[in-house]
């Protein structure tokens, strides 16, 4: 990895991070460094508590080798994965592992202002059921619908929510967590993180479609998310396709769940959320089935495009929608089978998410960690002899 203090602390925990349990002899081989190097960064990140050892491992020298892992009991980060109707917030350890989490029907049309006071009360009662405090908050990870600029954090929303639009919402969570990280992140981002960090690691170009309320796609190129010059690299949802109707329209007015809504109620039905349409279609109802499975076309057809330019070793189908299972996945399966022979190096494996419903939060959670983590802030701190905070 590229780093400003390529034998510093913070490099040799990344390399932790990614390997839990990584013994001392390994860290020397695969770092390529002295051992009186990899020792002397060890015992700065044990002296401020970063990591721990977690075990021993069989050394050919007859002596058990110690085993290493990042310290989870360090501090706690949070993570808010906020979308169109529906949000959910999850407060992990610092390995990433959610320690609990919460959710509700919120619509963030009213602003942030609504949302963040509602997640502020909301993440206080979480700290205080696991025993936690303020002040143990080391990092937020923080997940949006819309297109982000991920070194300022600033959301650049589409005209229905212009309450969002140009907002530092970095200052909203520092006003309550002054001294903790912050990184924030647009949700089909966060789903390509955790999907590839957890679901597929061994996958190096992956790419993800989010079918919910809204439609997003996630990149991640040469092992790295890919964000483009402004951070809004996979705004699939604004791509211009024939809609059903045989008008040229974005993809998001004819094939999200919003759309799909509209339809539904123009029938009659009372819907409030697309986790009611997708409970619907599960339950057998066939107006629901017939538009998920037009809309998963359609956004199938789009993302052949993306494969094309792209050219992912797997194309995964995630959001809410997903939870639908076959009926999502056999447009998509149908269309690239279709479409094979416009495919030199073939399709690429099409699969639904590997990571459950707490994915958005999973991997707000792992980009605030990222954040917190980054190997040249904590060789800096380590090298000065200052605990990171």
């Amino acid at each position: 990895m590229d780093a400003q203090w390529p034998t510093g602390s913070g490099v040799l925990l990344h390399k932790i991070r990614r390997n839990p349990g990584i013994a001392r002899a390994r860290l020397v081989q695969e770092l390529g460094w002295a051992r009186a190097t990899v020792g002397k960064r060890l015992e700065e990140l044990l002296t401020c508590g970063l990591i721990e050892i977690t075990g021993q491992h069989e050394s050919t020298g007859g002596r058990r080798a110690e085993a290493f892992s990042i310290n989870p009991a360090r501090g706690v980060v949070l993570a808010a994965d906020i979308g169109s109707s529906h949000s959910r917030l999850a407060i992990a350890d610092m390995a990433g592992d959610i320690l609990i989490d919460d959710e509700a029907d919120i619509l963030i049309d009213s602003g942030p202002e609504e949302f963040f006071e509602w997640a502020e009360q909301v993440f206080a009662f979480m700290l205080e059921r696991i025993g936690r405090t303020p002040r143990e908050v080391l990092a937020v990870g923080i997940g949006v619908p819309d297109p982000v600029d991920p070194t300022t954090g600033i959301l650049h929303s589409p005209a229905s929510r212009t309450a969002w639009t140009r907002i530092p919402l970095a200052d909203y969570v520092r006003s309550v967590y002054p001294t903790a990280v912050v990184a924030i992140e647009r949700d089909a981002n966060l789903l390509a993180i955790v999907e590839r960090r957890l679901g597929w690691p061994e996958a190096t170009n992956l790419a993800l479609v989010k079918f919910s309320s809204g439609l997003g796609s996630g990149l991640v190129v040469r092992g790295k998310l890919y964000h483009g010059s402004k951070g809004t690299a996979g705004n699939i949802g604004s791509v211009l396709r024939r809609s059903p109707r045989g008008s040229v329209a974005p993809l998001d007015t004819f094939a999200s769940g919003w759309s799909i809504q509209a339809q539904l109620e123009s029938y009659g039905y009372n819907v409030r959320t697309s986790a009611d349409i997708v409970a619907l279609a599960n339950s057998g109802d066939e107006a629901a089935q017939s538009l998920i499975t037009t809309a998963a076309r359609a956004l199938a057809e789009a993302s052949l495009d993306l494969v094309k330019i792209v050219s992912p070793e797997v194309l995964i189908v995630s959001g809410t929608f997903a939870e639908t299972g076959n009926l999502v996945l056999s447009p998509f399966q149908d269309v690239f089978t279709t479409a094979q022979e416009d495919l030199p190096g073939g399709p690429p494996e099409i699969a639904l998410a590997r990571i459950g419903r707490a994915a958005g939060v999973r991997g707000a959670a792992l980009t605030g960690l990222d954040r917190y983590f980054d190997a040249d802030r904590i060789s800096a701190l380590t090298a000065h002899g200052l605990p990171p905070t």
